[in-house]
């Protein structure tokens, strides 16, 4: 398949954005890893999360993935398209278009808040 900026688009909205992070699985003769620590305060003194609850438990928050991600699947696509069109076997315009750009934004946007 050609690599255009429609399907980009479909591609990161669809199978990409907002989706959770995917926790890599360790085989049987590696040692369990421990979490790498966080700071869980902030500047501010609020807790971060990976903030405790009252009984010392670690929080459950669902983690999606960071618009960095977002970002390199988009870099991978574009170097595709790049080896697609010295090819010539695709003429398409530029697969990143306003709307990726515009997808990418807000998702840096939503991780910030």
């Amino acid at each position: 398949d050609q690599v255009t900026g429609d399907k980009l688009l479909l591609f990161l909205r669809e199978r990409v954005y907002k989706r959770s992070v995917r926790k890599r699985k360790r085989s049987s003769s590696q040692s369990p890893r421990k979490a790498p620590r966080s700071d869980a305060h902030d500047e501010a003194g609020q807790d971060g999360p990976d903030a405790l609850d009252s009984q010392g438990k670690e929080r459950d928050f669902p983690q999606t993935i960071s618009w960095q991600t977002l970002e390199t699947y988009t870099s991978a696509l574009i170097d595709l398209y790049h080896q697609q069109a010295n090819a010539r076997v695709n003429s398409h315009p530029h697969p990143r278009t306003n709307a990726v750009k515009q997808l990418i934004e807000t998702a840096r946007k939503d991780q910030q808040t």
